[in-house]
């Protein structure tokens, strides 16, 4: 499958469920993805969320209008902006701060499940570091 600028990334959905190979819970790099992943399977005959359960990540708004609502991972990314913009200027005022360690920080994730998943409908917090 191709679109103007080169091959659509979701290509493989397709390709995979031809192949026969079992899986029960794609989880896709973000909700476009997903959304996608949630089409190719309604359109297979793939019960969602009884045979597969696809999840995606960055939790857009879309992921709540989809049939069945879709589970994502919210990465909280105002918090993560906030902790980026926070941090450059507590080194700023010193002479080298080449020389200082590393920091590292935790965004906190939220699981957002939903209906796309047959998991329990409370939220489970992730831990996602970047150092």
């Amino acid at each position: 499958m191709r679109s103007e600028s080169g091959p659509v990334p979701t290509a493989w959905q397709p390709r995979l469920l031809r192949t026969g190979v079992r899986f029960d819970a794609p989880f896709c790099c973000n909700d476009v993805t997903a959304t996608r992943a949630l089409s190719v399977l309604e359109r297979s005959g793939v019960a969602v969320p009884d045979d597969v359960a696809p999840a995606g990540f960055d939790d857009i708004g879309s992921a709540l209008f989809t049939s069945p609502s879709q589970a994502t991972v919210d990465s909280r990314r105002e918090s993560i902006a906030r902790r980026a913009v926070s941090l450059p200027p507590s080194r700023m005022d010193l002479a080298d701060f080449r020389e200082l360690p590393g920091r590292c920080a935790s965004a906190g994730c939220v699981l957002r499940v939903r209906g796309s998943s047959s998991a329990a409908s409370r939220p489970c917090h992730l831990a996602l570091r970047h150092t």
